[in-house]
């Protein structure tokens, strides 16, 4: 059995995934960016940075732990840095993302506000330097190209 048009329910505009094309009066408004902004600027912490050294400094206070703490004849060495290099590796680390996350509340208090204004460019073209684009070489000259020296065989100098 196959669907004729009349067969099928009515469908709203759009309700295929075509989008319904707009009044007359919104197709000749172009939408344009604000010449004018406000911003914010801040210098944020890197919160990763912060728990990496925090891990580094917990693995080196497990360290120090084992080496210079009681020896304990139930566990040998490796064993007891390895408990501790966890239950300081991880202190670490959760104490490096509280300090980074104490910075990045104290950088957003001091965040300073300013206006940005758009300024208006010509569209720069990739060939022109003066617009930004990269500068071109300078062609080499033309004729042949210069001979490379034979390497002697004797002096262990392959080619």
């Amino acid at each position: 059995m196959t669907e004729t048009p009349s067969d099928r329910p009515e469908q709203a505009p759009g309700a295929n995934g075509e989008r319904p094309s707009p009044a007359p009066e919104e197709r000749e408004a172009p939408q344009t960016a604000p010449r004018e902004r406000e911003v914010t600027v801040r210098s944020a912490p890197s919160i990763v940075a912060f728990m990496v050294l925090g891990l580094v400094l917990g693995l080196l206070v497990a360290l120090f732990s084992t080496l210079f703490g009681p020896p304990d004849e139930a566990y040998t060495g490796p064993a007891i840095f390895g408990i501790l290099a966890v239950i300081f590796g991880t202190a670490g680390v959760l104490l490096g993302a509280l300090v980074a996350l104490l910075l990045d509340w104290r950088s957003r208090r001091r965040a300073q506000r300013f206006r940005a204004v758009r300024g208006d460019e010509e569209p720069r073209t990739p060939e022109d330097p003066a617009a930004g684009g990269p500068a071109t070489a300078p062609e080499p000259p033309a004729g042949p190209a210069p001979e490379r020296p034979a390497r002697d065989p004797e002096d262990g100098g392959s080619r």
